[in-house]
């Protein structure tokens, strides 16, 4: 079979998603008919089956020849990343870029490469060191961005690190940048709303916390902090319209094993009851709901 007759053949049954037709073609070929660009799609055929040790295999049969061109680097850095050796991606997609530091697709991979060895970082409260391992990696993926959902998937994760690091001024741009790129869900609104709490930010915080709540009415966590965030702005009648929320929840679904969150409920509670001095209508109603969480999570 003539070159430019089996380039094509390949293209077609690649077009078709027919990987393993190709596979078995290119292994049927005489060896004469074989040179580094059918080997280099085998390889892509291997790795389009997930066969990703075999596609290493014979990517290494051509290195000799192909390890400095940007395709073989791309292949063999595919093949690591699905493998999730992201070591080893990481330098096969570093030669790969500076070969063609253009190209979206090589970025795309790098930054994934690097968030997720910022993830395979494992840290304590106190890893100083780990700590700042994990967030150099993912300060790399930074420098990798090309569309608008990388960066906001760039920026979310940098401001998840940050949180977690106490560096909410932080965290809060990165967030406000994320939504500002579209980001509009559950977790950046429950995650902008904590930082903006953690930074006395009060009233930002509750609008936050009230978008999670539009996407998910019956979210323990975010009614919790609503509560919260109203008893911080003395608001007590609305801390205590959120605390019956939670408590009907908990109720509806028996949700009483959490001796975290009984201790946060009663808190609460105990916290608003000792600011409302006259106040007897909210003093018996936190009297009743002081009540059902005894009741709740110490069912008779």
């Amino acid at each position: 079979m003539k070159k430019d007759t089996l380039l094509k053949k390949i293209k077609d049954l690649s077009d078709l998603d027919k990987h393993q037709k190709i596979i078995d073609m290119i292994e049927g070929l005489p060896t004469e008919q074989l040179n580094n660009e059918i080997i280099g799609k085998l390889a892509r055929a291997y790795i389009n089956v997930q066969n990703y040790e075999k596609a290493i295999e014979v990517l290494k049969s051509i290195e000799k020849d192909e390890k400095n061109t940007m395709l073989w680097n791309y292949r063999m850095g595919c093949s690591y990343f699905y493998l999730k050796d992201y070591e080893k991606a990481e330098e096969y997609f570093l030669k790969a870029y500076n070969l063609e530091p253009e190209d979206e697709n090589i970025k795309d991979f790098l930054m994934d490469i690097y968030i997720n060895l910022s993830k395979q970082v494992k840290f304590g409260e106190d890893d100083l060191d780990n700590q700042k391992k994990a967030l150099n990696y993912a300060l790399k993926a930074k420098d990798y961005m090309t569309t608008d959902d990388k960066k906001i998937e760039c920026y979310s994760y940098l401001a998840f690190l940050y949180n977690k690091f106490t560096d909410y001024h932080t965290a809060e741009d990165l967030l406000k940048r994320a939504i500002s790129l579209g980001r509009d869900d559950l977790w950046i609104h429950s995650e902008l709303g904590y930082c903006l709490g953690e930074l006395n930010k009060l009233e930002e915080a509750l609008e936050h916390y009230l978008k999670v709540i539009e996407l998910e009415p019956n979210n323990i966590w975010a009614l919790s902090q609503i509560a919260w965030t109203y008893r911080c702005l003395g608001k007590y009648e609305e801390a205590i319209e959120n605390l019956k929320k939670v408590l009907e929840i908990i109720n509806e679904d028996k949700i009483n094993d959490n001796t975290d969150e009984k201790i946060f409920l009663n808190s609460q509670i105990d916290w608003i009851y000792g600011k409302i001095e006259n106040d007897e209508k909210l003093k018996k109603e936190l009297e009743e709901l002081k009540e059902m969480v005894n009741t709740l999570y110490h069912p008779s």
